[in-house]
């Protein structure tokens, strides 16, 4: 096994013993500078290059469907890539390992971005590891907010091009969509599992199904009409989470 630092020992020393934190923030955003730039015509584009940067504050609001659905493409990748991450560690089943991993991971888990710690000899397999920082639970939460995400995307995905919600509806389902980044951050400050306000996810159900509307009736809405139709499952989408 490789000659292990100071640090190191030091950190899994703290692990055993109970006196390091065992609940790191593994929270990580993406900033606008980060992961957008312009094309020709001055529109947002995804950098290619945006998951090589840092952790930082979070994208601009989006000002129409396609911001909203570029902001939503960021998040669903950000937060799939920690998901995975997560579940990678959790995988790794060489014991031998774990005192070498352990500084790394107390690094990644802080708020660096996945692939940082992807593939670093980790020791998720271990009990010590997996239970001081609940990767579990951790990773489940990243997943059910990439699902809602998700679930988001392929509601605004369906509308045609220079189709438009109204400035209010656009509004709400930003609040949507920054409703799950909050509560994502909550709970994994808190290391808790994320489960749906059963009363709010009920009325949001409720609102869903007075609305239903294939693309081509898209085609001939106006931004009202718009509205009551993808603003509610939009919603829906967020109190699944």
């Amino acid at each position: 096994m490789a000659k292990l630092t100071r640090s190191s020992l030091m950190l899994a020393a703290g692990l055993i013993s109970g006196c390091v934190n065992p609940y790191p923030l593994p929270i990580v955003n993406v900033s606008e500078q980060e992961a957008i730039t312009r094309d020709g015509s001055n529109v947002r584009i995804m950098n290619p290059n945006w998951m090589k940067g840092e952790s930082s504050l979070g994208l601009n609001t989006a000002k129409n469907l396609p911001d909203f659905r570029l902001n939503l493409e960021i998040y669903h990748k950000l937060y799939t890539a920690q998901y995975e991450g997560l579940v990678n560690t959790m995988n790794v089943g060489d014991g031998a390992t774990v005192l070498g991993g352990l500084w790394g991971v107390a690094g990644a888990l802080s708020g660096t971005k996945a692939w940082i710690y992807q593939g670093a000899g980790l020791a998720g397999g271990s009990n010590i590891y997996t239970d001081h920082y609940q990767i579990k639970v951790q990773s489940e939460n990243y997943f059910k907010a990439k699902e809602a995400i998700r679930c988001m995307y392929g509601v605004v995905g369906e509308i045609p091009d220079g189709i438009e919600l109204s400035a209010s509806g656009l509004r709400n389902i930003n609040i949507a969509l920054n409703d799950v980044i909050a509560k994502l951050l909550r709970v994994q400050r808190d290391v808790v599992l994320a489960q749906p306000d059963l009363e709010q996810l009920k009325k949001a159900l409720a609102n869903t199904l007075q609305s239903a509307a294939g693309q081509a009736e898209m085609l001939v809405y106006t931004p009202a009409q718009l509205d009551a139709d993808v603003v509610p499952r939009v919603q829906t989408c967020a109190k699944e989470f």
